[in-house]
């Protein structure tokens, strides 16, 4: 999927693979978002110039405003989204539903058996979506994050 326009609340959103002309709104979701963990600028950089995988991007009026890292490795038959994020002013309109399900169609085009992500145990609005939208807990990953807090690592198995 190179570019797909989808209408979200009667909004019009465009979901496109990102360009380091993203960076900056990039890097504003990062913070917005995250507490600690947030990707840096070369992070955010590699993750779209280098990828082993694909970066998402959903603009809005051509300012991005939410996002999906997905990448994969060789021998491992679940895509992982690496990172998923939207905007705190754009939370509740579905955005995050319809970038699984992209990141669902991603697996199922490229012959993966599911989806794979980790979340912080306390992050009871991601949990609640993924559960939702098919995925399980599998593991939990002691001090997975810089503040100590565990992670689940979830699956949500397509075949």
């Amino acid at each position: 999927m190179t570019q797909n326009t989808i209408e979200m609340t009667s909004q019009n959103y465009t979901i496109t693979i990102a360009t380091l002309d993203d960076l900056d709104d990039l890097l504003e979701i990062e913070g917005l978002c995250f507490e600690s963990d947030w990707f840096s600028f070369n992070q955010l950089a590699n993750l779209i110039t280098k990828p082993k995988g694909v970066f998402y991007v959903v603009k809005h009026n051509e300012s991005a405003i939410a996002y999906m890292s997905l990448v994969y490795r060789k021998g491992v038959d679940t895509v992982r989204i690496y990172s998923i994020a939207v905007h705190p002013g754009y939370r509740g309109q579905n955005i995050a539903k319809t970038l699984i399900g992209i990141a669902k169609q991603y697996a199922i085009d490229n012959g993966y058996a599911g989806l794979s992500l980790e979340v912080k145990i306390t992050n009871e609005p991601a949990l609640a979506l993924y559960h939702k939208m098919g995925f399980v807990e599998v593991a939990v990953k002691p001090f997975y994050y810089m503040d100590g807090s565990n992670a689940y690592k979830m699956e949500m198995r397509i075949n």
